[in-house]
């Protein structure tokens, strides 16, 4: 007899791309009976620390024994004015019918588990989850240097017991964003405390549109094909409780949108980096025949919070799920849409000129600080300058942006998608400046910028995958 197949039931449902088995719960090893994970002023896991068997303890009675405190004999040496010597220890029992952990205060100024403080001297019974502070809380004191020292204790036992696999293994921390189908929130692995990015979709809301998530499985494979360094590595997807939830690079220096509001615009060097980057990007994007389709400065995102390294975001989230609002609220806004999107009257046909022509847009923001198309330069309309290919360079900014620059802008917001320049050409444009040495790109005249690309492209694939080019694209999911 077979088996009916369902694709919409997501229940044990987990696609790992990058993700480090080693940092996951159900792959720990068995000495390991329990992680601390250390918190920052902030509530931010700031690090994790391991306790398991040790493996050649002075004493028999130290094997399942952890000393926290100042004092350079302890196995967790803590500073701090509030802290003492032997603060606290952490040990396992083991019973013939369960595995037990305590903690012990041995202080001056106390140890609280979940805010309670614990008597001294006195084994107090830890759960999984129980949040330990070492000394009174600071945080009403007036001036008070002092940082809390927090951790939460996690009993690896009760943490394997848990179904639920994208809880178990990671915690969720504040947002970083939100739209109306999905949100990003800061996310840290309970291993290791790695901080990621997760993009939590909600299918609850999307699931009267069953035809869409059935290119959930072609998504998910053209994501894992993505690898460069330039592009927000995604590291496994979840699905838990009617909730995808996608594990990405954490890019802390948030949007390149946000950096430009901050600065104004940016200076030609900056721009080159930040250019050099993105079509490096785009070009290997193109390579493998996926086109991203909402380039903008939203969704390039800074690694750093200094500096000018980016990663370009978004090229496939809005796809898995496909359906037109979730892409206008999170993915897209007219003044970056080619003229051939809008032209073609929803046929959703087009080549991958797409995203040189959003790319435009970006440059020519960056150098100026404001948009070439927009409707506040109507009439006429938004969509008539797109398509006509309608913006001029400001007169007053002649002094700052190069004719080259310009030159640049004008050859990517070029109407005619056969003429506009490609990625791989756009790679050789002399206001670019970019050379190679060996698997170094470097600008000429910014004597401090390196960025490492690997070979991505593998030669055998080069007829294939560059024949794409200039071959028309379907939108996935559409």
């Amino acid at each position: 007899m077979s088996t009916h197949y369902d694709p919409f039931a997501f229940d044990k449902f987990k696609q790992v791309f990058e993700e480090n088995v080693q940092d996951l719960i159900e792959n720990v090893q068995d000495n390991i009976w329990a992680v601390l994970i250390f918190y920052t002023a902030d509530q931010d896991p700031k690090k994790t620390i391991i306790l398991s068997d040790k493996p050649n303890p002075t004493h028999s009675s130290q094997k399942f024994n952890y000393t926290i405190g100042r004092s350079k004999t302890c196995d967790i040496r803590l500073n701090g004015v509030t802290i003492s010597n032997r603060h606290c220890s952490i040990y396992k029992i083991n019973t013939p019918e369960e595995e037990i952990i305590f903690i012990e205060d041995m202080s001056s100024n106390g140890t609280f588990v979940n805010s309670k403080r614990i008597p001294k001297n006195k084994p107090w019974r830890l759960n999984d989850e129980d949040t330990v502070r070492l000394s009174k809380n600071q945080t009403n004191i007036i001036n008070s240097q002092h940082e809390n020292i927090e951790f939460i204790v996690q009993i690896i036992k009760e943490k394997l017991k848990s179904e639920k696999s994208f809880s178990k293994n990671y915690i969720l921390g504040k947002n970083l964003g939100k739209g109306a189908f999905a949100e990003v929130k800061l996310a840290f692995n309970r291993m290791s405390g790695n901080p990621y990015a997760v993009k939590i979709i909600d299918t609850s809301k999307i699931n009267e549109h069953k035809r869409l998530l059935l290119n959930f499985d072609v998504e998910k494979s053209i994501l894992g094909r993505v690898k460069h360094p330039s592009i927000i590595k995604i590291h496994a997807i979840y699905y838990e409780s009617s909730y995808f939830y996608v594990i990405l690079d954490l890019a802390k220096g948030g949007e390149l949108f946000d950096r430009i509001v901050e600065q104004g615009h940016f200076t030609e060097n900056e721009t080159r980096i930040i250019m050099l980057q993105l079509l490096l990007a785009i070009n290997y994007l193109h390579f493998q025949g996926i086109v991203h389709r909402d380039i903008k400065p939203e969704n390039i995102l800074l690694s750093e919070y200094e500096g000018y390294n980016v990663k370009l975001a978004d090229f496939g989230l809005a796809k898995i799920v496909g359906e037109t609002s979730f892409m206008k609220t999170l993915c897209g806004t007219p003044m970056y849409v080619a003229p051939e999107v809008i032209k073609s009257y929803g046929k959703k046909v087009y080549s991958n000129k797409v995203d040189m022509w959003s790319l435009g847009v970006v440059l020519y923001i960056c150098l100026y600080g404001f948009p070439p198309f927009s409707d506040d330069l109507a009439p006429p309309s938004l969509n008539q300058q797109i398509v006509q290919g309608i913006f001029t360079f400001p007169e007053e900014n002649t002094n700052i942006v190069s004719r080259e620059a310009k030159e640049f802008v004008s050859s990517m917001l070029t109407v005619d998608p056969e003429q506009r320049i490609s990625a791989k050409e756009a790679l050789n444009n002399p206001w670019l400046r970019a050379y190679k040495e060996g698997s170094a790109w470097k600008i000429k005249g910014i004597d401090d910028f390196s960025f490492t690309e690997k070979n991505y492209f593998i030669e055998e694939d080069s007829t294939q995958s560059m024949s794409q080019s200039n071959q028309s694209y379907q939108s996935f999911g559409d």
